[in-house]
């Protein structure tokens, strides 16, 4: 596989050594310069952004599921998303050449983005816009792909005609949430968004009608009823989140389900077990106001939902908000900026050259 194929070169990357807390994290400057196989790209990377999902997995978690595609093993260069110029390309690749500005994401592996270079698949590559620097087109793929997933899959509207609906995003004020609440604008869905962050303001700049309280909607008055919600804040927030749905809803879609965890945990029989009844609780709440999906959403690169951030981009309806650009060899410091959390903007490494 080109994830551990020797090109006699090696580069500068951060790996997490064991799992733990950001003083895990090392750099080392002699790890194999990747090579790309059939189909693939590889790319010089000037940013990488820091997501949630790098803290969790340099903690441990998700070990049992990615161990199935060998990204569990310690140590770990992290990282999903990146901005920087194609450095050579695999056979069969003939839409892109050596010096173009690209950016992307790629799958969990143990040979992520935070690192000089990385191969990615050609079709998860856009190339970068002239109005987007490098870390700026670095924050966005990841957050994009799974808002889209979360969506187009977990709201499947393939099939639900969302135009004229009404629909909660819980945590429409983080990268996930609010990029979808600017996908279901999109769709033309009448957008609501809650969470720690949310105000009217907040809301006005993504398009969305207005924000909800979740406190205040415990309290025993008269709330308004959803067809849809997407989840993108906190799992323990569901059951209070499902008793907004109305009558024959279309249902709720979580991206922050304890799968993951709870088969760490568990392991892989009683975790599955575990994770079933929660799931099948869940449904049976959205099932209960005739709801038709309650789904989990994970994120997996998408070349549809690649060009769909293209159109946006180009359209204008998307644009890019970087809180921080932190140098590769302060990743430590980075990794504490996203662990906290409440900080505006993503967090991206800047690569040496």
């Amino acid at each position: 596989m080109a994830e551990v194929a020797q090109s006699g070169r090696t580069m500068v990357a951060v790996e997490a050594v064991r799992a733990g807390g950001p003083e895990v994290l090392r750099v080392s400057s002699a790890i194999a310069v990747p090579v790309p196989g059939k189909g693939e790209v590889r790319v010089r990377i000037a940013a990488a952004s820091v997501n949630p999902i790098d803290v969790r997995r340099r903690g441990g978690h998700g070990r049992r599921v990615f161990s199935l595609i060998g990204a569990a093993k310690f140590p770990l260069v992290l990282g999903n998303d990146f901005a920087g110029v194609v450095d050579a390309v695999g056979r069969g690749v003939d839409q892109w050449r050596p010096g173009q500005r690209v950016f992307g994401c790629k799958a969990a592996s143990r040979l992520g983005t935070h690192a000089q270079f990385a191969v990615v698949p050609a079709a998860q590559l856009l190339a970068t816009p002239d109005t987007l620097d490098d870390a700026e087109a670095a924050s966005l793929p990841y957050a994009f792909v799974t808002a889209w997933r979360a969506v187009t899959d977990g709201l499947d509207c393939r099939r639900e005609d969302l135009h004229g609906r009404s629909v909660l995003v819980h945590g429409g004020a983080g990268a996930v949430g609010s990029t979808a609440v600017r996908l279901l604008v999109r769709r033309g869905a009448r957008v609501t968004i809650s969470g720690r962050r949310a105000d009217p303001q907040c809301a006005e700049a993504l398009g969305a009608d207005g924000t909800l309280d979740l406190r205040e909607s415990a309290a025993p008055r008269a709330v308004p009823g959803f067809d849809a919600i997407v989840n993108c804040a906190a799992y323990e927030d569901e059951p209070a989140l499902l008793r907004l749905l109305r009558p024959d809803s279309i249902g709720l879609a979580s991206v922050v389900h304890p799968l993951l965890a709870l088969l760490d945990s568990h392991g892989w029989v009683s975790g599955a077990l575990a994770a079933t009844r929660e799931w099948r609780k869940h449904a049976a709440l959205v099932r209960a106001t005739g709801g038709r999906h309650y789904r989990w959403v994970v994120f997996k690169p998408d070349s549809a939902a690649m060009l769909e951030l293209a159109a946006m981009l180009q359209s204008g309806a998307l644009g890019a908000a970087v809180g921080a650009v932190i140098p590769l060899e302060r990743a430590a410091e980075a990794h504490a900026r996203v662990e906290r959390g409440g900080a505006a903007g993503k967090t991206v490494l800047a690569i040496p050259q």
